[in-house]
């Protein structure tokens, strides 16, 4: 109940503020100022409001700071909502709206994690739409970027400390004391290729040192090591296992194309098909080997890039091909058996490992079927390409005599 200077007036509930209120006990004996909404002579009845009072005066705020703000600007605030997706700012008059990402340069899940309820606050006007009347403030921006300038504080190589802040699937962020954040791949956190979780190296909250990878401060990436920071097995087997030294282990896995052979824990060589043999020709490797067989085998080559040692079983005996050129020349004619016909033409084998390429333009029309050339046929030909390098010999039936069917 108000009075009025003698006349009674109704202040309804709604009506005493623009937010909701429920104490009204706290307004007895307070002057008010009040806007009369309506007026019933007949019945004595006026009623008033203060909640218009205060929207009246909430809009013309609103259109002073509308008419004053600008972007770039600084200006006093108080938190008035937090969402998850940013923290809504009371500027006196109006809303602005500080998001998630313009709250803090470090990495944040809520916004409450770094602003709370009834604090102020000064934000940075970012941009303002003055026809939608929308407000985006930052608070972030009136601090120090952390990673301006980092390339005067940290290069490549260098050893930081910092704390772990979230783990993934794929590695693990940490927060340098700088607040500049960096990410540790799975692949930096140890030597051991079969490690596949980073839970098993680290724990939220651990502090930890890390050796620095790369710095890229356009896209604000810090790529971080834990392995670095031991010296690699790999110098130490790599010094171990030359070139040329000869090795003993077992076929840890077959491949389409060859096998892995585990010569310690951990570490493994690989054999390509082609270095199996010298003279038997596989389709597949699981034709010779299954996991478990021992294998001698001799170093062939180092990888230093994909940290692997390939190796190699029939370099462990002279090839049969090393003496060819001595026992053979383009254009001599000789005697071989057939070991395989296709549609591009017949193989020879000239001698144990050596095997040569007839090929369907250096074979006389007819000449398969006329003296039924099967698998295992003796055939007379001339040599007429001879590579020792790629181990080819290429051979021809043209205008040449058969006396062996």
């Amino acid at each position: 109940i108000i009075d009025l200077n003698g006349v009674t007036a109704f202040l309804p509930g709604s009506q005493i503020d623009v937010k909701l209120t429920r104490d009204f006990d706290a307004f007895l004996g307070k002057t008010l100022d009040l806007k009369v909404i309506s007026v019933d002579k007949k019945n004595c009845n006026v009623i008033v409001s203060r909640r218009k009072v205060i929207e009246d005066e909430i809009k013309k705020l609103k259109e002073n700071v509308l008419t004053e703000i600008k972007e770039g600007d600084v200006l006093e605030g108080i938190v008035k909502n937090i969402t998850d997706y940013g923290v809504f700012i009371d500027l006196g008059g109006m809303d602005g709206l500080i998001y998630i990402t313009d709250i803090s340069w470090k990495r944040i899940s809520h916004p409450s994690e770094v602003l709370s309820l009834g604090q102020k606050i000064n934000v940075k006007v970012i941009k303002f739409d003055e026809e939608k009347r929308r407000v985006s403030l930052g608070y972030k921006q009136l601090f120090t970027d952390p990673w301006q300038n980092i390339e005067e504080r940290h290069k490549p190589g260098d050893i930081v400390e910092g704390v772990i802040i979230n783990i993934t699937d794929y590695g693990a962020f940490v927060e340098l004391d700088d607040d500049v954040e960096g990410l540790i791949h799975l692949s930096e956190m140890s030597w051991d290729k079969k490690q596949s979780d980073p839970k098993s190296f680290l724990t939220k909250g651990q502090r930890v040192k890390a050796y620095i990878l790369s710095i890229e401060p356009e896209t604000r990436k810090l790529s971080l090591s834990l392995k670095r920071l031991t010296e690699s097995p790999w110098n130490l087997l790599k010094e171990k296992y030359t070139v040329g030294t000869i090795v003993e282990g077992t076929v840890k896995n077959i491949y389409e194309f060859g096998v892995s052979v585990e010569l310690e824990p951990n570490f493994e060589g690989y054999i390509k098909q082609n270095d199996f043999s010298w003279t038997k020709r596989t389709k597949h490797p699981h034709e010779l080997f299954k996991q478990g067989d021992p294998v001698r085998a001799v170093v062939l080559s180092i990888d230093e890039d994909k940290q692997r040692i390939y190796l190699g079983i029939k370099q462990l005996t002279e090839s049969p091909w090393s003496q060819i050129k001595e026992k053979y020349s383009v254009g001599s004619i000789i005697n071989g058996i057939v070991t395989n016909i296709t549609e591009f033409g017949i193989f020879i084998q000239i001698e144990d490992g050596i095997e040569g390429l007839i090929h369907n333009s250096k074979i006389p029309e007819n000449f398969i079927t006329e003296n039924n050339i099967t698998k295992g046929s003796k055939i007379n030909a001339e040599i007429i390409m001879l590579d020792v390098n790629e181990q080819k010999i290429g051979l021809s039936l043209l205008n040449v005599a058969q006396d062996n069917k």
